[in-house]
């Protein structure tokens, strides 16, 4: 999973996650990396990888909300994010050819960034809310992220892998990881608290 986040995103995985650990601390809030009450919707919409880039590069943000991940030899290897970039191209490449496998990726890299700015911004702004935090739900858009546009249900249970709270929001990662551990290929994780 590391490495999927680190081909797919550009973005060494521990620095995904202080990203991620620290909005949730700020989340909606001065001190949130990606808010778009204090930075607008629309630059949230357009320019949110901007923003989650300049604070993976907060050394600050890293050690206070990672200080569980361990600093191994996978972690020097992720914090070459060009290589995983290249990687993930080659793959394309290497499966379509190399016009299509163009495309792909570029159709990869347009829905990564449509999906997550839709993430960061449309659901904190708009759809339907049961539980009292700022957060949304946007039901066609957990289609399309694997369930995180049940974003607020992800809010108020952060540490779940189980976005879903009723019989009809669909969560389609949850499903995955459901599979997997039927499976014996994955296992719930330890508990962490998110910064100080």
């Amino acid at each position: 999973m590391r490495a999927l986040i680190w081909m797919t995103t550009g973005i060494e995985p521990r620095q995904w996650a202080a990203v991620h650990r620290k909005h949730h601390k700020f989340s909606d809030a001065e001190g949130d990396p990606h808010v778009p009450y204090v930075h607008g919707i629309g630059q949230i919409q357009l320019l949110n990888y901007s923003y989650c880039r300049r604070e993976t590069a907060n050394p600050d943000t890293v050690a206070r909300f990672t200080r569980d991940v361990a600093d191994d030899g996978w972690h020097r290897l992720f914090s070459r994010t060009w290589l995983g970039m290249v990687l993930f191209a080659g793959f394309f490449v290497a499966a379509f050819g190399p016009l299509l496998g163009a495309i792909a990726l570029a159709a990869h890299m347009l829905l990564y960034l449509f999906q997550n700015s839709s993430i960061n911004g449309a659901a904190h702004w708009i759809g339907y809310q049961r539980f009292a935090n700022s957060a949304r739900n946007i039901w066609l858009l957990a289609l399309l992220t694997a369930g995180e546009g049940l974003h607020n249900n992800h809010h108020e249970f952060p540490g779940s892998s189980r976005f879903a709270q009723r019989w009809w929001e669909i969560d389609p990662g949850w499903y995955t990881i459901a599979i997997l551990r039927r499976l014996g290929l994955a296992q719930p994780a330890p508990s962490v608290a998110i910064g100080d």
